[in-house]
This record gives C-alpha cells, sequence and structure tokens, in this order.
C-alpha cells in the first residue's frame, strides 16, 4: 500500500508489482549488439554513441575556441584604439601644461618688470 505525505488513508496500487529493473534488463539482453567502428583519436574501436558523443564534444571545442580567439582579436584592436586615443590625449595634456607654464613665466617675467619700474 502506498500512503501519500498529505492523506492517512492508503491508496491501492493500480496493479501488480512489476519489477521495472529485471524487465529492462532481459530487453538489453535481446537487443542486438551496437556496431563498432574506428575513432579518430586512438585507433581503437567503440560503439556508434560513444564515439558520436566525442566526436559532438570536439566540434563544440573547436567552435569555443574559435570564438575566444575571435573575441580576443576584437579585444587587442579595441585595446589598440583606446592606447592610441589615450597617448594623443596625454600628448596633448602635455601641449596644454607647457603652454600654461610658459604663460605663467612671462606673466611673472612682466611682473617683474613692472615692480623694477615703479621700485
Amino acid at each position: 500500500m502506498i500512503f501519500p505525505v498529505w492523506s492517512r488513508t492508503p491508496l491501492e496500487a493500480p496493479g501488480p508489482r512489476v519489477n521495472r529493473s529485471a524487465q529492462a534488463l532481459r530487453t538489453a539482453l535481446t537487443l542486438p549488439p551496437l556496431p563498432l567502428r574506428r575513432t579518430m583519436l586512438s585507433g581503437t574501436t567503440m560503439s556508434d554513441p560513444v564515439a558520436d558523443r566525442i566526436e559532438r564534444a570536439l566540434k563544440r571545442i573547436e567552435v569555443a575556441a574559435a570564438a575566444q580567439t575571435q573575441a580576443r582579436a576584437r579585444l587587442e584592436t579595441r585595446n589598440a584604439t583606446l592606447r592610441a586615443r589615450i597617448e594623443s590625449a596625454l600628448v596633448d595634456l602635455d601641449a596644454l601644461i607647457a603652454r600654461e607654464r610658459e604663460l605663467e613665466a612671462q606673466l611673472a617675467g612682466d611682473e617683474g618688470d613692472v615692480q623694477e619700474e615703479q621700485g
């Protein structure tokens, strides 16, 4: 008898008990064996489903590696572009700083001349 968690009354099983694992084993033993073939990896023989699974896994790995290579190339290109832009911005900032220092030096020189004239 089967007792559901929510009930205290037993449920009747729908029919005689069947040993499904023994039934599956009998069915598996009566099936013909799978054909064997040589694989690319080791040269040994494997059943088709196993070899197919391995080959599909290898294909997924190759596709992922190719995608990663493309992503890396895009990132390297983007990095080079950003590096060039930053270098250009730094050169512009250095030029602005140099020009500001020249203006400060000119103003300091002009103020010194004015003070000398007044003094």
